[in-house]
């Protein structure tokens, strides 16, 4: 996917705002998203959201995310733009700032399932604490297989093989 579908939820929730000004935005002659989409704003922002989403799903794929990351951050920003896009009147100017407002909860809702490695960690060494106390004198992380491919650095080791030894690309490394 190219970079510029991630910013598609910026798209969606910077014309939710601008629905609240769309009769001085024409009077002043501004030219934004909401006077652009006219009277189909909300099929084209469903658009914008479902590309937002499969950006959001492909991220946690080329990134090895867990099940967490796809029910919270994924289920849960799916939930929240269906909510909000199907409650949503543009011609309410007051819902269109509540709208927009409610887009920090969704920042919330994705960092969320973000967190998810850190409390598999967290909960891991807890419970081998538990089990062994020598467990907690050493640091654990949790790696998954394309970011044990990953040098210290950040960058992977493109002359060690990994998952396509095979000679061809993963989707993931086109990018």
């Amino acid at each position: 996917m190219n970079k510029h579908f991630y910013g598609s939820w910026t798209v969606l929730y910077d014309t939710i705002y601008a629905c609240q000004d769309r009769k001085d935005d024409a009077d002043v002659g501004v030219k934004s998203t909401a006077l652009l989409f006219g009277n189909l704003v909300r099929p084209i922002l469903c658009c914008f959201a479902l590309v937002f989403l499969a950006s959001l799903t492909y991220m946690g794929y080329c990134n090895d995310k867990g099940a967490a990351f796809y029910v919270i951050s994924c289920g849960g920003a799916s939930a929240h733009v269906t909510w909000q896009l199907a409650t949503w009147d543009p011609d309410d100017p007051k819902d269109c700032g509540a709208k927009f407002k409610s887009n920090g909860d969704m920042g919330y809702i994705i960092w969320a399932g973000l967190m998810e490695p850190l409390t598999e960690t967290w909960s891991d060494d807890f419970v081998k604490g538990w089990q062994d106390k020598s467990a907690t004198d050493q640091p654990r992380t949790t790696l998954s297989p394309r970011r044990k491919q990953i040098g210290s650095e950040g960058v992977a080791k493109r002359n060690e093989p990994g998952p396509e030894a095979n000679g061809r690309l993963g989707p993931c490394d086109l990018f």
